[in-house]
């Protein structure tokens, strides 16, 4: 117990230091006046599998099919700054929203850290990310402080800085969207960045144990056609529970062999304790004390643009959940698989998506999405996935219409 005391104090007195560790004259830095902008995006999706219940399995930004959303109006307000203070704001209205809310802002007097956890429902308004930002003038360092998107990954919540419209796997299932908390950068004069920080945890506003997840992150820059990144997070995710870790290792690189070409890859590994819903022994019960869960996760994604006006994005991924821990839990917990049916579970897809730039305002895009899986995990047309009933489908298919609007 006084070992994990003073681990907590030593990583609660190094987040202080970074806090306060700016200069003076941090107090006389001249604040960046504002400058607004966003972006409206909408779209409509359609799954051939035609689920009952109106949403397509394992997908969380497109979840709604047959249905024109309005994903998101979002107002930026950037006051960044090379050096000294800035400060960046995103604020969203619409269903996506809804689907990167963090947790922990529905009542000020809830007790977060209990079996249920802070409080999740979803509003279609959130905060994505407010921060604030200091780079020194002198030392090759930054610290950035609030709420910010996760580190790491190919794709982003921004719609228009993706390849495709849908989100995959990796993106939705085996990574968080946000953190709150704090993070310093060190800027080598060699080609590596380095930052480091400590968070709540993954999506969460306020923590829902006393522990806190360290993150590392690495950039990496070796010529202006070839860079990466390697992303490192630790800690404690379930409600009241500090034993139980979540680990996850990210690396993502992109190439461009020719001006208008884009290559792109990634590889996930994570792995957490005590939430394993494997069958190991095939007798149709979950082994209990549940085990270690790992998963990984492959995404490859290319782009290219053949003119101004019109650009092809591609999309191949795997997700390999070995012990079902983040593609099986939720759908057991919720009594939509019954337990002990699966031993784990892959899902892949391919996707394919023209985009017209109209102009430098106005973008349209159509996708195609193929889903498959080695398990029965996809809604049909009876909602054969609900209140236990097993599910029939074992692949998936999805088109999409999107459109988005900058101002």
């Amino acid at each position: 117990m006084k070992k994990y005391f003073n681990f907590q104090f030593r990583k609660s007195l190094w987040l202080v230091s970074i806090l306060l560790f700016p200069p003076l004259s941090l107090s006389f830095a001249e604040i960046p006046k504002p400058k607004i902008d966003g972006f409206f995006d909408s779209s409509y999706n359609y799954d051939f599998n035609r689920p009952l219940s109106g949403r397509s399995n394992y997908r969380l930004f497109d979840s709604r099919t047959n249905n024109f959303l309005l994903n998101v109006i979002q107002i930026n307000i950037d006051g960044s700054a090379r050096e000294g203070l800035g400060y960046r704001g995103e604020l969203g209205f619409g269903t996506d929203p809804s689907a990167y809310k963090a947790a922990g802002t529905n009542n000020i007097g809830e007790t977060p850290i209990t079996a249920a956890g802070p409080s999740n429902t979803a509003y279609n308004f959130e905060i994505q990310e407010m921060y604030v930002t200091y780079n020194w003038t002198v030392y090759p360092i930054g610290v950035k402080a609030g709420k910010f998107e996760s580190l790491g990954g190919l794709e982003t919540i921004e719609p228009m800085n993706n390849f495709n419209v849908s989100r995959g796997f990796i993106f939705t299932l085996a990574r968080p969207l946000t953190y709150v908390g704090a993070i310093v950068g060190y800027r080598t004069p060699l080609f590596i960045d380095f930052w480091i920080g400590l968070v709540n945890g993954w999506d969460l506003h306020v923590d829902n144990n006393t522990d806190k997840t360290l993150l590392v992150n690495v950039d990496i820059g070796l010529s202006e056609n070839l860079y990466g990144a390697l992303s490192f997070s630790r800690g404690a995710e379930q409600n009241a529970n500090n034993d139980n870790k979540r680990t996850s290792i990210d690396t993502t690189w992109y190439f461009k062999p020719l001006v208008n070409a884009v290559l792109a890859g990634q590889i996930l590994y994570g792995q957490e304790n005590g939430v394993s819903r494997i069958d190991e022994n095939s007798n149709g019960v979950v082994d209990t004390p549940f085990g270690t869960a790992k998963w990984y996760g492959f995404n490859l994604q290319a782009k290219y643009d053949y003119s101004k006006f019109f650009s092809l994005g591609t999309r191949f991924e795997i997700l390999n959940d070995v012990g079902g821990g983040r593609t099986l839990v939720p759908y057991i917990n919720a009594g939509i698989i019954p337990a002990g049916v699966f031993r784990g579970g892959v899902l892949k897809n391919f996707t394919i998506t023209p985009t017209f730039n109209i102009s430098n305002s106005l973008l349209v895009r159509t996708e195609y999405r193929y889903d498959w899986g080695i398990e029965q995990v996809f809604e049909d047309s009876r909602g054969n996935t609900r209140a236990g009933a097993l599910p029939t489908e074992r692949s998936l298919s999805s088109v999409s219409l999107e459109v988005i609007y900058k101002f």
